[in-house]
């Protein structure tokens, strides 16, 4: 039996992702394989190196650098830079083979418009480039094509890791369209925003397809937060744990039922 761990995109709401992985290690589950899309893709590559103390390393690199303190970053360029900063002073490994965990992440070519998995290489560039989130960061060059956000082709990867022999695949689908006020549908409601909407719609619409590829799906009500709050980062993680508690049996009866016994 082979243990995937698909973890989604959303910027901001990728702290929700952390009381999974906490109540994956309660219950004594490491997963064999790991894929994640931009916010996913972090939150993956550091649990595959160091396990949660990575993350929790990572949060406390952004808290001192600031990079949490406010919505839109002023310079969006220099933000993932830090990011990527922060990232590689808390992992070990450098390139993906290196990992203790098997791990990989997605983004699309903006050539061609394909999904591609990234699996080689330097980590972190790989990962960066996974997160360039079209309209706020710069598309990104590696694997010899110009790369974006993997959420625009596959914001919950959990086919990936059925194609990769992955026999149960764990999700944690983040994806969620904030609701509009009337005051939001006003004529003050401009076009950039109505793009924005409407590419989260699309990924929203993706991410159901790939909750079909999942045994188990974890999906935090986190409807009130957009991508962009990272100043709500902790009340954001508050909500993924309190979610990944209360289905905590559901996911252990799931894979006792398939022969995998947890704590």
């Amino acid at each position: 039996m082979t243990i995937g761990l698909a973890l989604s995109g959303g910027g901001a709401l990728g702290a929700a992702h952390v009381g999974l992985l906490e109540e994956l290690v309660r219950l004594g589950i490491t997963p064999d394989q790991i894929c994640g899309t931009s916010a996913g893709a972090i939150v993956g590559l550091l649990f595959a190196d160091g396990g949660l103390p990575a993350i929790e390393e990572f949060l406390t690199r952004l808290r001192k650098d600031r990079l949490i303190e406010r919505s839109i970053p002023r310079s969006p360029e220099v933000f993932l830079t830090k990011v990527g900063t922060a990232i590689q002073a808390c992992i070990s490994a450098h390139a993906f083979f290196e990992l203790p965990i098997s791990f990989s992440c997605v983004a699309t070519d903006i050539v061609s418009g394909e999904s591609v998995v990234l699996d080689d290489g330097d980590v972190v560039d790989s990962v960066l480039a996974s997160c360039a989130f079209p309209g706020v960061f710069n598309a990104r060059h590696g694997a010899d094509r110009l790369l974006i956000d993997g959420g625009v082709t596959r914001n919950l990867p959990a086919d990936v890791l059925r194609a990769r022999g992955a026999t149960f695949v764990i999700g944690s689908s983040l994806y969620s369209i904030a609701e509009m006020t009337e005051q939001d549908q006003e004529p003050g409601f401009n076009r950039i925003q109505t793009a924005m909407r409407a590419l989260s719609i699309l990924q929203l619409a993706l991410s159901r397809l790939q909750i079909d590829h999942c045994d188990f799906c974890c999906v935090p009500p986190i409807g009130m937060y957009q991508w962009l709050d990272f100043r709500h980062i902790d009340e954001i993680m508050k909500i993924g744990r309190r979610e990944a508690r209360a289905r905590s049996s559901e996911l252990a009866e799931e894979l006792s039922a398939v022969g995998i016994t947890a704590k």
